[in-house]
């Protein structure tokens, strides 16, 4: 009986320790302003097509010529991989492109953003579900 009690203790404590990370990285949400947008035009210096969303990392140049770093979650990356067929690869970004990205800000003004549109070097790389819908968070 006790060996019974054990491997269910040990299965809760196995799901739990799954299952919790899954919804942690949703912890940012609320910091953006989903009800504006903004448009940034800078230089990639990173890209990064990992899990849970697909960040990308790149040099804006300010108002008195200043280079600001800033970076951005695009969609999640399940979706992503669903628009590989449309242009998306883990190699469809490189340094040195140019992009132009309409995203979320952030409630206080940062360099961190939400992107909703991005054109890489003029040409629209869809963020949206191909299923239809735009890409949730």
């Amino acid at each position: 009986m006790q060996a019974k009690a054990l491997r269910v203790v040990c299965l809760a404590v196995a799901l739990l320790a799954v299952g919790v990370p899954l919804f942690g990285h949703h912890g940012s949400n609320p910091n953006y302003a989903w009800d504006k947008r903004i448009t940034v035009n800078g230089v990639v210096t990173e890209f990064a097509f990992s899990y849970p969303h697909v960040s990308i990392y790149f040099d804006v140049k300010d108002d008195k010529g200043n280079i600001q770093h800033w970076s951005s979650e695009l969609g999640p990356t399940p979706i992503m991989m669903r628009n590989w067929g449309v242009g998306w690869s883990r190699n469809a970004i490189k340094p040195g492109d140019q992009i132009s990205l309409t995203c979320a800000p952030t409630k206080i003004p940062s360099t961190t953003c939400q992107g909703k549109k991005i054109i890489v070097n003029g040409k629209e790389m869809p963020l949206s579900d191909p299923k239809g819908g735009e890409a949730k968070e």
